[in-house]
C-alpha cells in the first residue's frame, strides 16, 4: 500500500521525503503545488487539493495506507492581509482528504500538521491541553483544521495523529524566515553580493526551534506510535532567542562583527508572546523522541547551504534557489 505526502515540495515536506525513503516502509506518492528541485525519487502527482473531486480521485486511484497531511496555506504574516484565503484553504483541503478517506474501504491511518501557534499569547508552559487562543488567521485556520479532524476522528472512525510543530530550522528554508534569512544575507555579503548590513526584527524575541530533519524523523514516529486521535507537541522543548541566533551565525560567518550593521526594522516584527513559549514535548517524548540536531549543526548546514546555492549562481540577481517554506499544496 502507498505511502502519500501532500505538500511534498515544502520545507518538512522534502525533509520527510527523504526520511521516508531512506526507511523504506512502501512507495511514496506525492502531492506538490511546484515540483521541488532538485526532483526527489518519488512519484510526484499536480492535484489541486482545493478540489474535492480531484482529491476524490487521487485517494480512490492510490488507496494509501498513511497519508502525511502537510499541504495548506502557510503564512501567519500573509495571513492578515488575506484572511479568508487562509482559512478557506487549511479547512477545505482537510475536509476534502478526510472524506476521500473515509470513504475507503481499506484502513488508512494520517498524520495532520497543525502549529503551536493555535495558542497566541497563552501565558506560561504549553502542553497539549492547554486553551488554544489564535492570534492571527492562520492560527485560526489550522484550529479549524483540527477541529475538523476531530469531527472525522469521532463520527467516521478515522485513525487520526495531529502533530503541532513548533518554528523549524535547517538547509533548504525559505528566507522569509529568521534563521534562513539571517544565513542567506551573512552568505551573500561573504560573496560580496550585497553590503554588510542585515535587517532585522525582535532580536528579544525567544523561539523553539527545531531542526527540520528531526522534525521529519518526529513526523514518522507520530505515524508510526502516536496513538489515535491524540494530538502531540513536535518541537525542541528549549527556547532560544533570535539573538543568539544571529550571534552565532555571525560567528561561522567570516563576515566581521565589528564590519557588520544591524538594522532594527519594524516592519519585520510580528505578534508573539513577549516571553516565548515553553513547549512541553513530554508527552512526545515517552513514544521515544529525542532530538539529535544540536542547533549549531543546523545554523552551520543553513549557512552552508545558501553558500553552495550563491557560489553556483551566474552573478547578483540571478540566483535561482527555490528555497521552500514549510507547506505547499
Amino acid at each position: 500500500m502507498a505511502i502519500l505526502v501532500t505538500g511534498a515540495s515544502g520545507f518538512i515536506g522534502r525533509h520527510l521525503i527523504r526520511a521516508l525513503l531512506e526507511s523504506g516502509p512502501g512507495p511514496v506518492i506525492a502531492t506538490a503545488k511546484t515540483l521541488p528541485q532538485p526532483k526527489l525519487p518519488v512519484k510526484f502527482l499536480p492535484v489541486d487539493l482545493r478540489d474535492p473531486s480531484s482529491v476524490k480521485s487521487l485517494i480512490r486511484e492510490i488507496r494509501p495506507s498513511q497519508i502525511y497531511h502537510l499541504a495548506g496555506y502557510s503564512s501567519s504574516a500573509n495571513s492578515f492581509c488575506e484572511p479568508g484565503i487562509s482559512l478557506l484553504e487549511n479547512v477545505s483541503i482537510a475536509i476534502n482528504l478526510l472524506g476521500a478517506v473515509s470513504a475507503l474501504k481499506s484502513p488508512c491511518r494520517t498524520l495532520l500538521l497543525s502549529t503551536v501557534q493555535v495558542y497566541g499569547d497563552t501565558p506560561g508552559g504549553l502542553s497539549e491541553n492547554c486553551e488554544p487562543s489564535p492570534a492571527n488567521p492562520y492560527a485560526a485556520s489550522k484550529l479549524m483544521m483540527e477541529e475538523a479532524a476531530n469531527f472525522y476522528y469521532r463520527n467516521r472512525r478515522l485513525d487520526l495523529v495531529l502533530a503541532r510543530p513548533g518554528n523549524q530550522i535547517g538547509p533548504g528554508q525559505s528566507p522569509d524566515y529568521v534563521a534562513s534569512g539571517f544565513a542567506r544575507a551573512l552568505a551573500e555579503i561573504e560573496a560580496g553580493k550585497r553590503p554588510a548590513r542585515i535587517e532585522a526584527g525582535n532580536l528579544d524575541a525567544a523561539r523553539d526551534f527545531l531542526d527540520v530533519r528531526d522534525a521529519a524523523k518526529g513526523c514518522l514516529l507520530l505515524m508510526a506510535q502516536g496513538k489515535s486521535g491524540e494530538t502531540y507537541h513536535l518541537s525542541s522543548g528549549n527556547k532560544v532567542q533570535v539573538r543568539e541566533l544571529l550571534d552565532r551565525l555571525i560567528e561561522l560567518s567570516t563576515v566581521k562583527r565589528s564590519c557588520l550593521k544591524i538594522i532594527i526594522s519594524g516592519s519585520r516584527f510580528r505578534p508573539e508572546p513577549k516571553k516565548g513559549r515553553d513547549i512541553c514535548i513530554r508527552k512526545i517524548r515517552a513514544l521515544g523522541f529525542l532530538p539529535e540536531i544540536p542547533l549549531g549543526n543546523s545554523l552551520r548546514d543553513t549557512l552552508n547551504y545558501w553558500r553552495d546555492r550563491i557560489s553556483s549562481a551566474s552573478g547578483p540577481g540571478s540566483i535561482e534557489l527555490n528555497p521552500a517554506g514549510p507547506e505547499d499544496h
